[in-house]
This record gives C-alpha cells, structure tokens and sequence, in this order.
C-alpha cells in the first residue's frame, strides 16, 4: 500500500506540465472609461480588486475645469457689468434727448416772443414751419 501512495504521488505531482481538457473560467470584467479627458490624479482600488456600483474607481484632476468654471464666471460678470453699463447710457441718452427736445421747445418759444416783440422781423409762416419741423424730429 505504500509503495502505490508513493507511486501515485509521483505520478500526479511529478509531471512537468500538467493538462485538463475540461477547465474554464468565468470572471466579470468590464471595461471602463472616464467621460472627461483629463490626467488620473488617484486610483484607490488595486487590480482584480471587487468593486461595487458607484464606487470611486479613479479620480482625474480638475485643476484645469476649475480654471475654465472661473474664467466663465469672470465673463458672466463682465457681460453683467456690460449690461449695467449699457442701460446707464441708454438713461443718459434718453435724458439728452429730452435736454434737446426743450433747448428747441425754449428756441421756438424765444422766436415766437421775438416775433411778437417785432413785428415784421420773421414771418409767421417761417416759425410756423420751423416748428413743425423741428418737433417731428
């Protein structure tokens, strides 16, 4: 009996390469991809290691988003600041005009008085005309 416990041991262990026809194997592995570009600042899970779902697999550095998300804020205030510039002009203007349209309503007035005080210097209808000219503008 022991020579057949030492002779089978031999023969099942001693073998150089040993062959199976019937092995396989069965694993879970997917492939994975970032939905950003970007350099893997860390990896905290080894290889082959398990993961769960929602679990951190890699994490990619940001400096570089972080820099465009400011650069976009600087030029979303810019345009705001823009914008506020713009509606003070549009005010300013609005009041210019109203500033013009009485120096000509003044000017009118002061012919008009003038016409009066000097009779014979404007004709009515040169005034007259003027004046509707000048309110239609």
């Amino acid at each position: 009996m022991v020579v057949v416990a030492i002779g089978w041991s031999r023969w099942e262990g001693g073998a150089i390469h040993q062959v199976t026809d019937d092995a396989y194997l069965q694993a879970d592995i997917v492939p994975i991809s970032s939905k950003v570009a970007g350099y893997v600042r860390e990896v905290p899970v080894q290889d082959y290691e398990r993961v769960s779902a929602g679990q951190l697999l890699a994490q990619i550095e940001d400096q570089d988003y972080r820099a465009v998300v400011a650069q976009s804020t600087g030029n979303a205030a810019a345009a705001r600041a823009q914008l506020q510039v713009l509606t003070a002009q549009r005010a300013l203007q609005a009041a210019n005009v109203n500033a013009a349209r009485a120096v000509v309503e003044s000017s009118l007035a002061a012919v008009d008085q003038a016409g009066k005080t000097w009779p014979g210097n404007t004709p009515c209808s040169t005034v007259d005309r003027d004046r509707s000219t000048a309110r239609t503008r």
